[in-house]
């Protein structure tokens, strides 16, 4: 899979989006207490996730986004035996894809960025609500007749 020039790394998802965000700052403060919120959004806003703070706010983000971000489009691969789902998810303004594969691309700071990349790695795809992706020719009824 080709990875989206627009596609970004969780620190520069922290450093231009997440830091300022105050949902996102009460969750740290939750996270890893009042004492290293301080230092916690100063890495964050620099992009530079380092040492053991560093590596657990990473960790932390990443798992919040995998667990806790909304799906905002949904779609499917048509497969020659099946169609898979893929979906585009948002967590405080941050996008991923999500796919069958599982592999991670990273992140996309707009959702017209995510769903473009989705549009541009996969064929045979079409939107949930889309009849299925089917072509007019798929919905002729076994007696030949278009259905209205």
């Amino acid at each position: 899979m080709e990875r989206a020039i627009d596609c970004v790394e969780i620190e520069v998802a922290c450093s231009k989006v997440l830091v300022k965000n105050i949902s996102v700052h009460g969750l740290l403060k939750k996270a890893f207490g009042s004492k290293n919120l301080p230092l916690v959004l100063e890495m964050m806003e620099a992009g530079k996730l380092d040492g053991d703070l560093g590596a657990g706010v990473y960790d932390f983000i990443a798992d919040e986004i995998a667990n806790e971000a909304v799906r905002v489009w949904s779609g499917f691969i048509r497969l020659e035996h099946d169609d898979y789902p893929v979906h585009v998810n948002e967590f405080h303004g941050v996008y991923w894809v999500w796919s069958c594969d599982g592999d991670s691309v990273g992140y996309f700071l707009s959702v017209d960025s995510a769903i473009s990349f989705v549009r541009h790695n996969w064929e045979n795809l079409y939107e949930e609500g889309d009849d299925q992706g089917k072509s007019d020719s798929d919905l002729i009824d076994q007696t030949g007749v278009a259905p209205i």
